[in-house]
Protein backbone atom coordinates (compact mmCIF):
# COMPACT_ATOMS: atom_id res chain seq x y z
CA UNK A 1 0.00 0.00 0.00
CA UNK A 2 1.55 3.67 -0.67
CA UNK A 3 2.13 5.52 1.96
CA UNK A 4 -0.07 8.39 1.32
CA UNK A 5 -2.69 6.47 0.92
CA UNK A 6 -1.78 4.51 4.44
CA UNK A 7 -1.11 7.83 6.29
CA UNK A 8 -4.91 9.05 4.80
CA UNK A 9 -6.51 5.46 6.01
CA UNK A 10 -5.32 6.27 9.80
CA UNK A 11 -5.96 9.79 9.95
CA UNK A 12 -9.47 8.44 9.05
CA UNK A 13 -9.80 5.62 11.44
CA UNK A 14 -8.73 8.32 13.89
CA UNK A 15 -11.04 11.09 13.53
CA UNK A 16 -14.09 8.65 13.32
CA UNK A 17 -13.13 6.61 16.25
CA UNK A 18 -12.32 9.76 18.02
CA UNK A 19 -15.70 11.57 17.02
CA UNK A 20 -17.17 8.40 18.11
CA UNK A 21 -15.86 8.11 21.45
CA UNK A 22 -16.42 12.02 22.52
CA UNK A 23 -20.35 11.61 21.45
CA UNK A 24 -20.52 8.52 23.15
CA UNK A 25 -19.05 9.68 26.59
CA UNK A 26 -21.56 13.61 26.27
CA UNK A 27 -24.77 11.54 25.46
CA UNK A 28 -24.43 8.99 27.81
CA UNK A 29 -21.67 8.58 30.29
CA UNK A 30 -21.74 12.37 31.43
CA UNK A 31 -24.91 11.74 33.81
CA UNK A 32 -22.81 9.34 36.06
CA UNK A 33 -20.28 12.20 36.68
CA UNK A 34 -22.53 14.88 37.76
CA UNK A 35 -22.06 16.88 40.45
CA UNK A 36 -25.24 17.35 43.37
CA UNK A 37 -25.64 20.99 41.70
CA UNK A 38 -25.88 20.96 38.20
CA UNK A 39 -25.07 24.48 37.74
CA UNK A 40 -21.95 24.10 39.40
CA UNK A 41 -19.03 21.97 37.81
CA UNK A 42 -18.01 18.83 39.82
CA UNK A 43 -14.69 18.59 42.02
CA UNK A 44 -13.79 15.34 42.75
CA UNK A 45 -11.29 16.01 46.03
CA UNK A 46 -12.98 15.74 48.82
CA UNK A 47 -16.27 15.28 47.28
CA UNK A 48 -16.04 11.68 48.67
CA UNK A 49 -15.27 8.68 46.16
CA UNK A 50 -18.52 8.09 44.37
CA UNK A 51 -17.97 10.70 41.46
CA UNK A 52 -14.51 9.39 41.27
CA UNK A 53 -15.44 5.89 41.28
CA UNK A 54 -18.03 6.83 38.25
CA UNK A 55 -15.27 8.79 36.52
CA UNK A 56 -12.70 6.44 36.63
CA UNK A 57 -14.99 3.61 35.69
CA UNK A 58 -15.95 6.13 32.62
CA UNK A 59 -12.72 6.86 31.26
CA UNK A 60 -11.75 3.47 31.86
CA UNK A 61 -14.27 1.65 29.55
CA UNK A 62 -13.15 4.20 27.00
CA UNK A 63 -9.72 3.10 27.14
CA UNK A 64 -10.15 -0.25 26.06
CA UNK A 65 -12.69 0.33 23.48
CA UNK A 66 -10.18 2.62 22.18
CA UNK A 67 -7.54 0.61 22.38
CA UNK A 68 -9.17 -2.49 20.61
CA UNK A 69 -10.69 0.32 18.10
CA UNK A 70 -7.27 2.06 17.52
CA UNK A 71 -5.22 -1.37 16.41
CA UNK A 72 -3.22 -1.21 13.32
CA UNK A 73 -2.40 3.08 14.05
CA UNK A 74 0.49 4.59 15.72
CA UNK A 75 0.39 4.50 19.56
CA UNK A 76 -0.58 7.94 20.43
CA UNK A 77 -3.74 7.16 18.18
CA UNK A 78 -5.31 4.86 20.89
CA UNK A 79 -4.40 7.43 23.59
CA UNK A 80 -5.70 10.64 21.03
CA UNK A 81 -9.17 8.83 21.22
CA UNK A 82 -9.26 7.98 25.09
CA UNK A 83 -8.88 11.34 25.88
CA UNK A 84 -10.96 13.26 23.00
CA UNK A 85 -13.98 10.91 24.07
CA UNK A 86 -13.17 11.50 28.25
CA UNK A 87 -13.78 15.41 26.69
CA UNK A 88 -17.03 14.31 26.58
CA UNK A 89 -17.38 14.90 30.17
CA UNK A 90 -15.57 18.44 30.23
CA UNK A 91 -17.64 19.50 27.53
CA UNK A 92 -20.98 19.00 29.38
CA UNK A 93 -19.34 21.26 32.77
CA UNK A 94 -21.11 24.57 33.97
CA UNK A 95 -19.55 27.43 34.35
CA UNK A 96 -16.69 27.74 37.08
CA UNK A 97 -18.66 30.82 38.52
CA UNK A 98 -21.20 29.05 40.49
CA UNK A 99 -17.97 27.67 42.13
CA UNK A 100 -16.33 30.59 42.79
CA UNK A 101 -19.59 32.31 44.17
CA UNK A 102 -20.08 29.35 46.78
CA UNK A 103 -16.63 29.66 47.83
CA UNK A 104 -15.73 33.55 48.19
CA UNK A 105 -14.68 33.07 51.70
CA UNK A 106 -12.29 30.13 50.59
CA UNK A 107 -11.67 30.98 46.86
CA UNK A 108 -7.48 30.36 48.04
CA UNK A 109 -8.33 26.75 49.13
CA UNK A 110 -10.36 26.09 46.50
CA UNK A 111 -7.83 26.99 44.16
CA UNK A 112 -5.49 24.38 46.04
CA UNK A 113 -8.38 22.15 46.03
CA UNK A 114 -8.25 22.02 42.34
CA UNK A 115 -4.47 21.79 41.70
CA UNK A 116 -4.81 18.35 44.36
CA UNK A 117 -7.89 17.41 41.42
CA UNK A 118 -6.20 17.63 38.74
CA UNK A 119 -3.21 15.67 40.51
CA UNK A 120 -5.88 12.58 41.23
CA UNK A 121 -7.06 12.67 37.80
CA UNK A 122 -3.91 13.10 36.08
CA UNK A 123 -3.05 9.84 38.20
CA UNK A 124 -6.42 8.29 36.34
CA UNK A 125 -5.75 9.53 33.00
CA UNK A 126 -2.23 8.15 33.10
CA UNK A 127 -3.96 4.25 34.35
CA UNK A 128 -6.27 4.48 31.22
CA UNK A 129 -3.32 5.34 28.91
CA UNK A 130 -1.64 2.48 30.20
CA UNK A 131 -4.87 0.37 29.68
CA UNK A 132 -5.26 1.79 25.92
CA UNK A 133 -1.47 0.46 25.27
CA UNK A 134 -2.41 -3.13 27.23
CA UNK A 135 -5.43 -3.55 25.12
CA UNK A 136 -3.41 -2.84 21.78
CA UNK A 137 -0.73 -5.05 23.15
CA UNK A 138 -2.63 -7.79 23.52
CA UNK A 139 -4.78 -7.59 20.52
CA UNK A 140 -1.60 -7.66 18.39
CA UNK A 141 0.12 -10.25 20.06
CA UNK A 142 -3.11 -12.24 18.91
CA UNK A 143 -2.16 -10.72 15.27
CA UNK A 144 1.04 -9.72 14.62
CA UNK A 145 0.23 -8.24 11.48
CA UNK A 146 -2.27 -5.84 12.93
CA UNK A 147 0.58 -3.80 15.07
CA UNK A 148 1.80 -0.50 13.40
CA UNK A 149 4.87 -0.31 11.64
CA UNK A 150 6.76 2.86 12.52
CA UNK A 151 8.40 3.60 8.84
CA UNK A 152 11.13 5.96 10.69
CA UNK A 153 12.08 2.80 12.33
CA UNK A 154 13.43 1.86 8.49
CA UNK A 155 15.28 4.55 7.32
CA UNK A 156 18.64 3.96 6.05
CA UNK A 157 21.60 6.39 6.43
CA UNK A 158 21.43 7.33 2.80
CA UNK A 159 17.15 8.50 3.08
CA UNK A 160 18.56 10.35 6.80
CA UNK A 161 20.32 12.38 5.05
CA UNK A 162 18.23 13.67 1.78
CA UNK A 163 15.82 14.19 5.01
CA UNK A 164 18.00 16.28 7.19
CA UNK A 165 18.63 17.98 3.76
CA UNK A 166 15.22 19.54 3.27
CA UNK A 167 14.51 23.20 4.43
CA UNK A 168 10.71 22.55 4.42
CA UNK A 169 9.30 19.61 6.55
CA UNK A 170 5.62 18.76 4.71
CA UNK A 171 4.19 20.45 1.93
CA UNK A 172 0.72 18.48 1.90
CA UNK A 173 -0.64 20.62 4.75
CA UNK A 174 0.54 24.49 4.69
CA UNK A 175 -0.64 25.20 7.90
CA UNK A 176 1.82 22.10 9.08
CA UNK A 177 4.15 23.34 6.67
CA UNK A 178 4.17 26.90 8.03
CA UNK A 179 4.55 25.98 11.86
CA UNK A 180 7.26 23.06 11.29
CA UNK A 181 9.25 25.32 8.48
CA UNK A 182 9.24 28.26 11.06
CA UNK A 183 10.45 25.95 13.80
CA UNK A 184 12.83 24.71 11.42
CA UNK A 185 14.58 27.95 10.79
CA UNK A 186 14.60 29.38 14.82
CA UNK A 187 15.65 25.94 15.97
CA UNK A 188 17.59 24.39 13.16
CA UNK A 189 20.41 23.16 15.15
CA UNK A 190 18.13 21.88 18.08
CA UNK A 191 15.70 20.04 15.01
CA UNK A 192 18.32 18.67 13.05
CA UNK A 193 20.08 16.84 16.18
CA UNK A 194 16.72 16.10 16.62
CA UNK A 195 16.11 14.35 13.31
CA UNK A 196 19.14 12.24 13.16
CA UNK A 197 18.33 10.87 16.73
CA UNK A 198 15.04 9.88 15.91
CA UNK A 199 14.69 6.16 15.87
CA UNK A 200 18.45 5.59 16.09
CA UNK A 201 19.69 6.68 19.16
CA UNK A 202 19.86 4.07 22.47
CA UNK A 203 21.19 6.73 24.35
CA UNK A 204 19.05 6.72 27.29
CA UNK A 205 20.59 10.56 28.24
CA UNK A 206 20.43 12.01 24.62
CA UNK A 207 16.58 11.12 24.67
CA UNK A 208 15.88 12.08 27.88
CA UNK A 209 17.63 15.34 27.51
CA UNK A 210 15.84 16.22 24.49
CA UNK A 211 12.53 15.26 26.26
CA UNK A 212 13.79 18.05 28.85
CA UNK A 213 13.82 20.52 25.56
CA UNK A 214 10.90 19.01 24.47
CA UNK A 215 8.87 19.86 27.51
CA UNK A 216 10.58 23.09 28.61
CA UNK A 217 9.26 24.46 25.18
CA UNK A 218 5.84 23.21 25.43
CA UNK A 219 5.61 24.58 29.30
CA UNK A 220 6.68 27.89 28.01
CA UNK A 221 4.58 28.27 24.84
CA UNK A 222 1.68 26.86 26.46
CA UNK A 223 2.02 29.18 29.00
CA UNK A 224 2.60 32.32 26.89
CA UNK A 225 -0.30 31.21 24.76
CA UNK A 226 -2.89 30.15 27.74
CA UNK A 227 -2.61 33.90 29.20
CA UNK A 228 -3.00 35.51 25.85
CA UNK A 229 -6.30 33.45 25.31
CA UNK A 230 -8.03 32.87 28.58
CA UNK A 231 -9.17 36.57 29.00
CA UNK A 232 -12.55 35.92 30.27
CA UNK A 233 -15.00 33.77 32.45
CA UNK A 234 -16.83 32.39 29.64
CA UNK A 235 -17.17 28.32 29.57
CA UNK A 236 -16.64 28.47 25.94
CA UNK A 237 -13.31 30.47 25.29
CA UNK A 238 -11.83 28.54 28.18
CA UNK A 239 -12.28 25.28 26.48
CA UNK A 240 -10.95 26.70 23.08
CA UNK A 241 -8.26 28.19 25.22
CA UNK A 242 -6.79 25.14 26.96
CA UNK A 243 -7.45 22.24 24.28
CA UNK A 244 -5.95 25.24 21.62
CA UNK A 245 -3.26 26.24 23.30
CA UNK A 246 -1.83 22.79 24.16
CA UNK A 247 -2.27 21.97 20.88
CA UNK A 248 -0.60 24.57 19.30
CA UNK A 249 2.59 24.17 22.26
CA UNK A 250 3.14 20.70 21.78
CA UNK A 251 3.33 20.53 17.75
CA UNK A 252 5.72 23.19 18.08
CA UNK A 253 7.76 21.44 20.59
CA UNK A 254 7.92 18.43 18.72
CA UNK A 255 8.32 20.21 15.60
CA UNK A 256 11.63 21.36 17.53
CA UNK A 257 12.51 18.83 19.79
CA UNK A 258 10.76 15.52 17.91
CA UNK A 259 11.15 13.50 21.22
CA UNK A 260 9.79 9.83 20.02
CA UNK A 261 7.75 9.73 23.24
CA UNK A 262 3.60 10.98 24.81
CA UNK A 263 5.11 11.63 27.58
CA UNK A 264 5.48 15.28 27.05
CA UNK A 265 2.00 15.42 25.83
CA UNK A 266 0.79 14.39 29.14
CA UNK A 267 2.85 15.93 31.07
CA UNK A 268 2.39 19.56 30.12
CA UNK A 269 -1.34 20.29 30.92
CA UNK A 270 -0.78 18.79 34.18
CA UNK A 271 2.36 21.27 34.84
CA UNK A 272 0.47 24.22 33.29
CA UNK A 273 -2.79 23.77 35.15
CA UNK A 274 -1.07 23.98 38.77
CA UNK A 275 1.28 26.53 37.54
CA UNK A 276 -1.97 28.76 36.84
CA UNK A 277 -4.03 27.63 39.86
CA UNK A 278 -0.62 28.60 41.83
CA UNK A 279 -0.28 31.85 40.06
CA UNK A 280 -4.11 32.39 40.51
CA UNK A 281 -3.92 31.48 44.60
CA UNK A 282 -1.27 34.19 45.06
CA UNK A 283 -3.35 36.74 43.62
CA UNK A 284 -7.29 35.70 44.81
CA UNK A 285 -8.18 37.96 47.94
CA UNK A 286 -11.07 36.03 50.00
CA UNK A 287 -13.54 37.36 52.29
CA UNK A 288 -14.25 40.76 50.49
CA UNK A 289 -17.40 41.79 48.63
CA UNK A 290 -16.98 40.41 44.94
CA UNK A 291 -13.77 38.55 45.62
CA UNK A 292 -14.50 36.47 43.06
CA UNK A 293 -13.49 38.53 40.73
CA UNK A 294 -9.83 38.79 42.05
CA UNK A 295 -9.79 34.86 40.46
CA UNK A 296 -7.89 35.66 37.38
CA UNK A 297 -9.69 34.21 34.07
CA UNK A 298 -6.12 31.68 33.45
CA UNK A 299 -6.97 30.20 36.93
CA UNK A 300 -11.20 29.07 36.45
CA UNK A 301 -10.27 26.17 34.12
CA UNK A 302 -12.11 23.41 36.05
CA UNK A 303 -9.53 19.98 36.80
CA UNK A 304 -11.64 18.03 33.86
CA UNK A 305 -10.87 20.07 31.42
CA UNK A 306 -6.84 19.80 31.53
CA UNK A 307 -6.15 16.22 32.27
CA UNK A 308 -9.04 15.60 29.34
CA UNK A 309 -9.81 18.31 26.83
CA UNK A 310 -6.18 20.10 27.07
CA UNK A 311 -4.64 16.45 27.20
CA UNK A 312 -6.13 15.66 24.03
CA UNK A 313 -5.16 18.62 22.40
CA UNK A 314 -1.80 18.07 23.43
CA UNK A 315 -1.50 14.44 22.68
CA UNK A 316 -3.54 15.53 19.27
CA UNK A 317 -0.15 18.01 18.85
CA UNK A 318 2.12 15.37 19.21
CA UNK A 319 0.27 12.78 16.48
CA UNK A 320 -0.06 15.38 14.02
CA UNK A 321 3.65 15.83 14.76
CA UNK A 322 4.53 12.73 14.20
CA UNK A 323 2.57 12.51 11.05
CA UNK A 324 4.17 15.66 9.70
CA UNK A 325 7.76 14.08 10.10
CA UNK A 326 7.04 10.31 8.99
CA UNK A 327 5.40 12.34 5.66
CA UNK A 328 9.13 13.79 5.02
CA UNK A 329 10.09 9.88 4.86
CA UNK A 330 6.86 8.95 3.27
CA UNK A 331 7.16 11.91 0.56
CA UNK A 332 10.66 10.56 -0.13
CA UNK A 333 10.31 6.76 0.05
CA UNK A 334 7.67 6.94 -3.14
CA UNK A 335 10.05 9.28 -5.17
CA UNK A 336 12.63 6.59 -4.84
CA UNK A 337 10.31 3.75 -6.18
CA UNK A 338 9.81 6.42 -8.92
Amino acid sequence: MKYKRLHLIEKLRVQVAAAAALLAVYFWAYHLVAGADPKAPTVFFGAGAGHLLQFIAVIMTTAVLAGAASVGMRPSAGLLVTLVGAAGLSLHMPSVLPLLWNNESALGFLLVQMILDTLLLAVVVFGAALLTGWVRNKITALSPSWAWQDPLASLTEEQRRKVKARKVYYMGDPISALVATAAHGVFSKYAEQGSREIGTSKDLRKQLVLGGYCLALAILTGFVLLLLLMRSYDRSQTMFAVAGSLFAATLLAYQVFPFRSAAVAMVTPVVLAVVMYALGAMKTVSGMHLSWETVAPYACAVPLDWVTAGAAGAVAGYWVSSRIHEARYGELDESDEE
